[in-house]
């Protein structure tokens, strides 16, 4: 689906990834963890093309997609969240949709079904009349998902979808991405709730100074020395994996 070969990225002189060889399987939930300024965002930047890389190669279902713009691989099928929800708050959560759901289609009716169909699968659709400014920060973090999903991407890159949610919301977040992973869309999660990770991802990778020090199922990442030390701390580490 995606690889990133010998992925680099500098800002000046410091080097925010560095060297990064991964793989994001086809219809996989793939999580990517790391302290604040471990090279996750920036690395999602590079996946989605918000800014080139410096050096290296990304590949999207085999072609070279390097050089590729944001709105060329949206086209594509990448699509991403953003940290902050970003919606257009004048708007309904309908319309909002409808914007994203115009990437596909031109025609209104099409958009239309479609812009509902995601709110529904997101949980949303009995608030579809909304402006998006009256929404709770669960339901915007909802929305933000909706938005991207509406461009009907393969690849879905969410950026700490469930930060700062209550268990009960995480435990919906999940459910959601469960199912929006069945319809046959592969989501890359960066995200801190561990207890989301270790419970929802297939595989996990670890960013430390822009490099991967471990790459692996959840249950050995929570095992492992170097990302304890790190990341997640030894006098928590089985408190979060559990």
């Amino acid at each position: 689906m995606i690889e990133l070969e010998h992925v680099s990225k500098s800002f000046g002189g410091v080097k925010a990834v560095r060297d990064v060889n991964l793989i994001i399987d086809h219809e996989k939930i793939l999580g990517l963890i790391g302290c604040n300024g471990a090279g996750k965002t920036t690395l999602f930047n590079l996946i989605a093309g918000q800014f080139p890389a410096t050096s290296g190669r990304i590949l999207f279902d085999g072609e070279d997609v390097t050089a590729l713009p944001a709105y060329d691989r949206a086209k594509l099928g990448i699509a991403r969240t953003f940290q902050i929800p970003q919606p257009l708050m004048k708007l309904s959560l309908f319309e909002n949709v409808l914007v994203g759901a115009f990437m596909r289609t031109a025609d209104r009716d099409e958009a239309g079904a479609a812009a509902m169909a995601v709110l529904d699968q997101t949980g949303l659709v009995d608030k579809a009349d909304l402006y998006a400014g009256e929404l709770t920060t669960p339901d915007l973090k909802r929305l933000e998902v909706a938005r991207a999903l509406a461009t009907g991407p393969q690849v879905l890159l969410l950026d700490e979808v469930m930060a700062g949610l209550r268990p009960a919301e995480v435990d919906a977040a999940m459910e959601m991405c469960r199912t929006i992973q069945k319809s046959g869309v592969t989501i890359v999660l960066v995200e801190h709730v561990m207890y989301a990770v270790m419970n929802l991802c297939e595989h996990v990778v670890v960013l430390d100074q822009g490099s991967i020090i471990a790459d692996d199922t959840p249950e050995n990442i929570a095992a492992d020395s170097r990302v304890i030390d790190i990341y997640l701390g030894r006098e928590h580490a089985n408190d979060e994996a559990a």
